[in-house]
C-alpha cells in the first residue's frame, strides 16, 4: 500500500517536472541530460563503494544470512525477515550489496519493486520534489531542470539496471540503452566482480578512471579495507564454517 502511494505520487510529481522543462525548451536540454547522467553515475559507483566497505557492527548478526549455507529453509526465511526488519534502510541496502558480490545471480532475480522500493521512498521521490519546488519558485535553467530529471531517472532505477547486468535476457530497451553506451555492458561490470577494487559505477560506467582514483587514495588511507567487504563472523557462524569443512572431511 505504501509503495503504491509512492509511486503514485512520484509519477504525479516527475510528469509537472517533464511538463516545467518542456514549458522552456531550449538547446541546453539535451547537454543537460548528459549532465545529469554523468553525475549520477559516479554517485551510483560512490554509493556502491561505500556499501561495499562500510563496516558492519556485529550487533546487527548480518554474518547469520551472509554465511547461512541453506537459503532456501523456513527457519532461514524467518530469521532473514527478523534481522532485515529490525536495521534501518541504510543497513539493508549494505547488507544486499555485500550480499550480492558472492552471489551475483541473485539479485538478477529479484522483482521491480524490492529493487526500486527504497530508492523510490529516500532518492527519487525525494528529488523529484525538490525539483518541482524548484521550478514553482526558483526555476532554474532548462539544463539543470534537464540534469535533475536525468538524475532522477538514474536514481530510480539504479539496482534495476544493476540487476539486469546478471540477468542472461535483459529487456529490449536495456540492450538499446548498452549500445548507446548510456548504460554499462555485463562485461565492463564483471571487472568488478573480479577483484572488488574497480569499476564501482553501475550504471554508464562512464565515470570509473575516476572513481578508481578515489578508492586507490581511500585505500591508503586506510578507510576501504577489505576485511569489510563482509559482515564480522560470530561465533555462530564460526562454528557453522568450521562443522562444514569437517564434514567434507570425512566425505569419502
Amino acid at each position: 500500500m505504501v509503495f503504491r502511494f509512492a509511486v503514485a505520487v512520484f509519477c504525479l510529481v516527475f510528469a509537472f517536472d517533464v511538463v516545467a522543462l518542456a514549458r522552456d525548451p531550449s538547446w541546453t536540454i539535451l547537454p543537460g541530460l548528459f549532465v545529469g547522467w554523468v553525475v549520477i553515475d559516479f554517485c551510483s559507483g560512490l554509493v556502491h563503494m561505500l556499501l561495499d566497505y562500510v563496516p558492519v557492527p556485529a550487533r546487527m548478526r548480518l554474518d547469520l544470512l551472509y554465511f547461512a549455507p541453506n537459503r532456501v529453509t523456513p527457519e532461514y526465511q524467518r530469521q532473514r525477515e527478523e534481522i532485515l526488519g529490525a536495521i534501518g534502510p541504510f543497513w539493508r541496502i549494505a547488507h544486499n550489496f555485500k550480499y550480492h558480490h558472492p552471489r551475483p545471480n541473485a539479485l538478477g532475480k529479484r522483482t521491480l519493486k524490492q529493487l526500486c522500493a527504497e530508492t523510490l521512498y529516500f532518492a527519487a521521490l525525494p528529488a523529484a520534489l525538490a525539483l518541482a519546488l524548484a521550478a514553482i519558485f526558483a526555476p532554474p535553467p532548462p539544463w539543470a531542470m534537464a540534469a535533475g530529471i536525468s538524475m532522477v531517472i538514474g536514481a530510480l532505477f539504479i539496482q534495476y539496471f544493476h540487476s539486469t547486468l546478471h540477468r542472461r535476457e535483459p529487456p529490449g530497451f536495456i540492450v538499446v540503452m548498452r549500445r548507446l553506451h548510456l548504460l554499462m555492458t555485463p562485461e565492463a561490470h564483471q571487472l568488478h566482480h573480479d577483484v572488488q577494487d574497480n569499476s564501482f559505477a553501475i550504471i554508464a560506467g562512464w565515470t570509473n578512471p575516476l572513481l578508481d582514483r578515489i578508492f586507490r587514495r581511500l585505500v591508503a588511507m586506510g578507510i576501504c579495507r577489505a576485511e569489510n567487504l563482509e559482515p564480522p563472523r560470530s561465533e555462530a557462524t564460526r562454528d557453522l564454517v568450521t562443522e562444514r569443512h569437517r564434514s567434507v572431511a570425512v566425505e569419502p
